[in-house]
């Protein structure tokens, strides 16, 4: 199976259904079963085909079971509701999936032809579900973590982006499933590793494996599209370092990469700022950051999303007990030190005021989370990838080294009680401590293995399914 992922490319999992109730008698003549595809299959046992279906308009899937004695191998079923056909499609002897076009209540009648005589029968069936997206950078798409880690062949469920079911959205829209077990969770990641609110999120990118041909879309594009389509109840953003140009700080201050520069990497001049140091450079993206968080509100504000979610960014600097590391990968202290107060913290800083500035939600706590957790802690208690561990786990030139300095499986984990703490308190109405999501989490995860990912798995959508649909939307518009 071929896994592409472009311009439009999202992750989607389509997961169980509501429950029934008998409207005149009991036993109910049908009753609602859990649908298939939330099971903890491998990633290769999902058809891309099954993606369009979870965010088309009109899709909401309801899977339904005959009971005796209406269920019999020579009968004829079909489905009606206010005297209007239900779409539906038979899925094994006496099931069936219904098709509703929207989401609550529904008073369903069966009717069934069983050996030449007609018997018709009504139950309620709620029709429910959360949509979950995600937009943003490498730590929403999951860089450093694959989804089956290999020197050689490392898998992506996009390897353009850098994107894996085993990012902490991810693991959070799991982590909602089980905590509202009777509504099905779709899940849709658009993150790309590298992305920018400027290139990435609100302009089109060639991603951070570059390929030949058009770059992708534009991830609000794509977004829009979906929104579109069906209401989207939560959006999760990851979004702001790459604008201060994080990446390109840790490649000056490697000095690795950089064996005769004696100078500070902060008082050196910044490959992007022209003459400016990095320093002054930093500081002006800073203080143009706010008006990339507004222009990014503005276009959420056209789309019909609910609940908007910004993530709050982890400090990878620290070791035991929380205090700074003295030095990573041949960068001295000084130089984190420059990093945290200059760029770490007023990311952070400007992130949490555009979020009370826009009315989004924020999902802090990170960075105190993270604190003792950093590159320098012990293995046991690291959650940060190393520079020997991303050479080790993710293939090809362009992207084996873009692990270090991310987040690594129990990181990713532990961002992912947090979003799913702010996710039932938006959807569900309760609030659950995130170190009990993160203890479901983990007791979830174990044994599953790397490609079973506990059941959450995403599914690439060829670029002619949502980037055609982009165009035409826009062409329509």
């Amino acid at each position: 199976m071929k896994w592409c992922i472009a311009c439009g490319a999202a992750l989607a999992l389509l997961v169980g259904v509501a429950g029934a109730r008998d409207a005149r008698a009991d036993p109910a003549p049908f009753v609602v079963q859990q649908a298939a595809g939330y099971r903890g299959d491998p990633p290769g046992s999902m058809r891309p085909e099954t993606v369009p279906d979870a965010i088309e308009p009109g899709r909401w899937p309801v899977d339904v079971e005959i009971r005796a004695p209406l269920c019999a191998t020579d009968g004829l079923y079909s489905w009606s509701q206010a005297g209007t056909t239900v779409p539906s499609v038979q899925t094994g002897r006496c099931r069936y999936r219904l098709f509703f076009s929207q989401r609550g209540d529904h008073l369903v009648t069966l009717r069934a032809e069983i050996g030449g005589a007609t018997r018709s029968a009504s139950a309620h069936v709620a029709a429910r579900g959360w949509l979950i997206a995600v937009i943003g950078d490498s730590v929403a798409s999951g860089e450093g973590v694959p989804d089956v880690p290999g020197v050689l062949h490392a898998r992506w469920q996009s390897p353009r982006c850098h994107r894996s079911a085993r990012a902490a959205p991810s693991l959070a829209a799991l982590a909602l499933q089980r905590a509202d077990p009777g509504t099905p969770v779709t899940f849709v990641s658009l993150a790309c590793s590298g992305a920018s609110i400027g290139k990435g999120l609100l302009e089109p990118y060639r991603g951070l494996v570059r390929r030949r041909g058009s770059p992708l879309d534009a991830q609000v594009d794509a977004l829009r599209l979906l929104a579109q389509r069906r209401p989207i109840d939560a959006l999760v953003i990851s979004a702001g370092a790459n604008d201060l140009h994080f990446g390109d700080i840790v490649k000056a201050c490697t000095p690795l990469l950089h064996p005769l520069r004696f100078r500070a990497c902060f008082d050196r001049s910044a490959p992007w700022g022209g003459n400016l140091t990095v320093r002054v450079a930093v500081a002006d993206a800073v203080a143009q950051l706010p008006e990339r968080y507004a222009q990014l509100a503005k276009q959420l504000e056209t789309m019909r999303i609910k609940h908007v979610l910004l993530l709050q960014y982890f400090d990878p600097l620290t070791g035991p007990g929380g205090a700074p590391c003295r030095s990573i990968i041949g960068i001295t202290g000084a130089m984190l030190a420059d990093a945290r107060r200059d760029v770490l913290a007023p990311l952070n800083q400007v992130g949490k005021e555009a979020a009370w500035d826009h009315g989004w939600g924020y999902v802090d706590g990170v960075e105190q989370q993270f604190a003792g957790h950093g590159y320098c802690a012990a293995p046991a208690d690291r959650w940060v990838v190393t520079l020997s561990e991303t050479l080790h786990d993710q293939s090809g030139l362009a992207g084996r080294i873009a692990g270090v300095l991310h987040p690594n499986a129990a990181g990713h984990r532990a961002i992912a009680a947090l979003i799913a703490s702010k996710l039932e308190t938006a959807l569900i109405g309760r609030t659950t401590k995130p170190n009990e999501v993160s203890d479901a989490i983990a007791g979830g995860l174990a044994g599953a293995g790397l490609l079973a990912l506990a059941g959450l798995v995403g599914v690439g959508v060829r670029r002619s399914v949502l980037g055609h649909r982009a165009r035409r939307a826009r062409t329509t518009s």
